[in-house]
């Protein structure tokens, strides 16, 4: 059985050695963020939703998803919002959605 590290930089570094990253830290990947974008675009489906959602856009870095375009109304746009922030990977939502015909 290995020495176990006895101070917290030396597990670190144990941790860091065998690959593993310290709890909480997570590595989102291009293909995760395509991945997470479908979901939040299939999540906005405006039938599912009962909201125009053809002149939002939807982009997604690291987990963080950006709504852009346009929303018919201001709850509109948090019913959009409260849909794409329940997807799973989903790590925050900016929401960049204008007021205007959609």
């Amino acid at each position: 059985m290995p020495d176990m590290p006895d101070t917290p930089g030396d597990r670190r570094q144990a941790d860091h050695d065998e690959g593993r990253r310290p709890p909480g830290l997570q590595q989102v990947s291009p293909d995760g963020d395509r991945r997470v974008e479908g979901l939040v675009v299939d999540a906005l489906n405006p039938t599912r939703l009962g909201v125009n959602t053809a002149s939002v856009h939807v982009s997604v870095r690291r987990g963080i998803v950006t709504l852009t375009g346009l929303a018919a109304s201001a709850e509109a746009r948090d019913v959009i919002d409260d849909a794409a922030s329940t997807v799973p990977g989903v790590r925050a939502v900016q929401n960049r959605l204008g007021l205007g015909a959609a």
